[in-house]
């Protein structure tokens, strides 16, 4: 027994030690099937913005940054098919069992519709659930930090089946919300070219001050367009399963050891 918890004690103290900072993070980010010429501009524009940022404000290597989009995947990682979704999410999983145990961030951004029983994340040829999509994150082993970023509508579904230790899962809609285009994956790109978002100054844009961020700019587009919010971001930082739109005291605290480091101010970023 006794040997037991300081086993786990143990653990809990190494979880907390590599959570965080993202000098050898490996970032993924899975673009969807976009439907039409356009929302085809709009997700190359934005994934254009979103790589540009992490490479250049945050100092993210470009071999550590994988980029799927699909079907136009020109000057991209390849075809974000389910075939090659699942392969860089067991790619993820081997090179963490291999041991780089450097913080993971998966970004969903894209499509998704509800089916009996669940949501599917819209890819080019077959999709793939929410479920399924989350049961392979959740396959990464625990003692790697991972962030997962859910974007679209519906991803809500996500809460429940990542979940776990060492795990901040966020997703841009709640369970109550209908299911409609999000605004959330826009905010999240303006938040982190934002040098307002690192709210504290220490150079260092948490999990937390990204959500509020993230989510402070969706109320403000719905506002400005004099628009019913339809869209309740959650974030889960406590790794059960549960997100919070205010996010409680444990989802901050548990999201809070999740960052990237700013490397840039605003003014320097071109």
């Amino acid at each position: 027994m006794l040997k037991s918890f300081f086993s786990s004690f143990l653990l809990s103290l190494f979880l907390i030690a590599s959570a965080g900072a993202n000098e050898t993070a490996r970032i993924w980010v899975f673009a969807g099937n976009p439907g039409d010429d356009e929302h085809h501009t709009i997700y190359e524009n934005l994934l254009g913005q979103l790589s540009q940022t992490l490479i250049k404000r945050f100092g993210i290597s470009e071999d550590r940054l994988t980029v799927l989009y699909g079907p136009k995947a020109a000057g991209y990682a390849g075809v974000c098919s389910r075939k090659n979704l699942l392969t860089e999410l067991a790619r993820a999983q081997a090179e963490s069992q291999a041991g780089d145990h450097s913080p993971v961030w998966i970004i969903l951004i894209g499509h998704a519709n509800k089916v009996r029983g669940g949501a599917l994340f819209n890819l080019s040829g077959p999709d793939i659930s929410m479920r399924d999509l989350a049961r392979e994150v959740a396959k990464i082993p625990e003692v790697v930090p991972v962030v997962l970023w859910g974007t679209t509508t519906l991803s809500d579904r996500l809460l429940r089946h990542a979940k776990g230790p060492n795990r901040a899962i966020i997703s841009a809609t709640g369970p109550k919300d209908p299911e409609n285009e999000t605004e959330f994956p826009h905010a999240f790109v303006a938040a982190l070219q934002d040098d307002a978002t690192d709210s504290n100054s220490d150079d260092q844009i948490s999990v937390p001050e990204l959500f509020l961020a993230s989510r402070a700019k969706v109320r403000a587009t719905y506002e400005a367009g004099q628009f019913v919010i339809k869209e309740q971001a959650l974030l889960d930082g406590d790794g059960n399963g549960k997100g919070t739109s205010r996010p409680s005291r444990a989802d901050t605290e548990g999201a809070n050891r999740f960052f990237l480091t700013n490397i840039l101010k605003n003014s320097e970023f071109d």
